[in-house]
């Protein structure tokens, strides 16, 4: 069930591994939006951990946002970026729209939100693709990985039972590419009207539907049968030529775009 406001605390510790490499501002940003948390009434920041990877100490950022008029029964959606540690800018594009979400907190109306925008701070602290331990941590198996940071989400993704899993990574494609996934066996045969629009305030998004969530070998999806919900799984491509100036509006868009397409299909379901 979600958390109440009084259970998330505001927490401002300096995220681990963000300050070297590929990192840039990275640092600098989670340290302002850790400020922009402890003034808002919707976002809030409560990091997991501390784990020991590789022998070293980390934290796994996270924040937690509860859009006006939430409740118990609101949709609750993760997301994910910052599992290749050689690429900061999944990373930066999430915070940027944890930002905007805590400065226009109506585009979340009626939402619970969770946000990870760095998964292997261990990894960015050397800018490679594995965490400390050796795992790839973008292949791993949720429930028979070794690595403690996906074990951090897998506890976290049975205690707050999620509709849905986000994550933003970068690939070797031209344009926006968005691929849904249903973690039902069954298959729930809707998954297409998760598909949200072509286009994201001038963005191009290809959206593709992949069936078979109970074949899935990696990612959150591997979780499903442990879980009261059967969740969907999106998986956001951006190219990976891309600044950082784009990338991180395109993110914005994009997701800022899934948000409200995902509000009004799973309001009009309820009410069928």
């Amino acid at each position: 069930m979600p958390r109440s406001l009084a259970t998330v605390r505001h927490v401002q510790p300096r995220p681990s591994g963000a300050v070297s490499g590929p990192a840039g501002d990275l640092d600098r940003a989670f340290s302002d939006l850790y400020q922009i948390a402890q003034h808002s009434t919707h976002i809030f920041g409560s990091p997991l951990g501390p784990l020991s990877v590789g022998g070293e100490s980390h934290t796994v950022p996270r924040f937690v946002y509860f859009g006006p008029q939430f409740s118990d029964e609101s949709v609750r959606l993760v997301f994910h970026a910052g599992f290749d540690g050689r690429d900061a800018r999944p990373s930066r594009a999430l915070l940027h729209l944890v930002e905007r979400l805590a400065l226009k907190p109506d585009l979340g109306q009626g939402l619970n939100l969770t946000f990870f925008p760095l998964v292997n701070p261990s990894g960015l602290a050397r800018s490679t693709l594995e965490a400390a331990g050796g795992q790839d941590l973008t292949r791993a198996h949720w429930n028979l990985s070794d690595s403690p940071e996906i074990a951090l989400l897998s506890q976290d993704a049975r205690l707050r039972a999620y509709h849905g899993f986000v994550r933003v990574e970068s690939a070797a494609v031209t344009e926006i590419v968005a691929t849904i996934r249903n973690g039902s066996r069954a298959g729930s045969g809707n998954d297409s009207v998760l598909a949200g629009p072509g286009d994201a305030a001038g963005f191009r998004v290809r959206w593709f539907v992949e069936k078979g969530g109970d074949h899935a070998s990696s990612g959150p999806l591997t979780l499903a049968d442990d879980l009261p919900l059967a969740p969907f799984e999106l998986r956001v491509e951006v190219p990976d030529v891309w600044n950082d100036q784009l990338y991180s509006e395109a993110v914005l868009q994009v997701l800022k775009s899934f948000i409200i397409h995902y509000r009004a299909t799973y309001a009009y379901g309820i009410h069928l």
